[in-house]
């Protein structure tokens, strides 16, 4: 290729040799795109689209270095590449979304900064169908995570996270459904997004809660919970809220009028 230090026919041999080799490759590539140093500018379509292949076969791997540094590659991707990479999101969505449930931190972390950066470059809507089925994961950790990265959308102000009704009402009933999980960690998690919801939405959110089938004492914690943002006016009676009842998954509206359906994994 024409710039120093990029060659991709060698890049692509190591992207694909043993697990040393691959690690090498991988951290030269990420800490060319964070120097500077590399750009992916000089690769035609076909290349690029090879790269974002081998990046998701990545992170897969067994050795989390190579799936946490996939991550990174990745993510420079998409704030520098997203219409390109779009198209080949199906492939690699549900793979950084497991890696929300990685027994490392950090690797949480990257997954996380990773669907940040497409719910801001690709847009919420797009992001959210493709994360449907994962709010019933059966692993808490990606479900606690899912409940993390939605949360942080919101605080970011992430344009159209919150944008009309039906989405409004999609994420906050997926929330709620997770206020009774197993997990105490993933049921604080839904605490503390819906506390990120009240500061957008406000009475918005009090009105759709009063329609959802909530035990008392979880929403008289909820009520105390969003006293704490800002004060809600709402004496909370001894029994539970009047109203409809949420639906187990809730509906996210398409582009094309159609719905996507969160369910849990088999």
């Amino acid at each position: 290729m024409g710039e120093p230090g990029w060659d991709w026919e060698a890049m692509q041999k190591r992207l694909t040799a043993g697990v040393r080799e691959k690690l090498s490759a991988l951290e030269e590539l990420q800490g060319g795109f964070t120097s500077g140093e590399l750009s992916c500018a000089i690769l035609d379509r076909q290349q690029l689209c090879e790269l974002v292949d081998l990046l998701t076969e990545s992170l897969s791997d067994n050795n989390y270095k190579i799936s946490q540094t996939s991550l990174q590659c990745l993510a420079h991707l998409v704030k520098t590449e997203s219409s390109t990479i779009k198209p080949y999101a199906n492939a690699f969505v549900p793979l950084v979304v497991e890696r929300l449930g990685d027994t490392r931190q950090q690797v949480r972390q990257d997954a996380c900064e990773l669907l940040l950066s497409m719910f801001s470059t690709m847009g919420p809507q797009y992001l959210l169908q493709k994360m449907a089925r994962f709010w019933n994961h059966r692993a808490w950790k990606v479900r606690h995570g899912v409940l993390q990265t939605v949360a942080e959308a919101i605080a970011a102000e992430t344009p159209g996270i919150l944008k009309s009704k039906d989405q409004n009402e999609y994420i906050i009933t997926q929330v709620v459904n997770l206020m009774e999980d197993p997990n105490e960690a993933v049921r604080d998690a839904a605490l503390e997004c819906l506390q990120e919801i009240y500061r957008v939405l406000r009475g918005e959110l009090l009105e759709n809660l009063k329609r959802q089938n909530i035990r008392s004492a979880m929403y008289r914690e909820v009520i105390a919970r969003l006293n704490v943002i800002a004060p809600t006016d709402i004496i909370v009676p001894d029994g539970p809220p009047s109203g409809g009842s949420n639906s187990s998954s809730g509906r996210l509206k398409s582009s094309q009028g159609g719905a996507s359906t969160a369910r849990g994994e088999a």
